[in-house]
């Protein structure tokens, strides 16, 4: 058995490049870098509503519906969305 060489190019594993390829996980789900990851998670906000006049004004905030990516993610977190 011949030595490996400890400075050698590692080589991806078939999953590996079954991501690149698909660009997706094996169930399915986009495959994201950090930064792509966060932009997308990013599009979820809270809204503060205002309605009425000046003295009966009602104020309630809204947050925008996850997507099933964004519910993914963050179950995978452990943050109920």
């Amino acid at each position: 058995m011949r030595p490996v060489d400890p400075v050698a190019k590692a080589q991806p594993s078939a999953v590996v490049r079954e991501k690149k390829r698909t660009k997706k996980t094996h169930d399915g789900w986009p495959v994201h870098s950090l930064r792509t990851l966060l932009t997308d998670l990013a599009t979820r906000c809270k809204n503060t509503c205002r309605a009425g006049e000046v003295k009966n004004t009602i104020r309630f905030e809204q947050l925008t519906e996850a997507t099933p990516f964004q519910q993914h993610v963050l179950g995978l977190l452990g943050i109920k969305p």
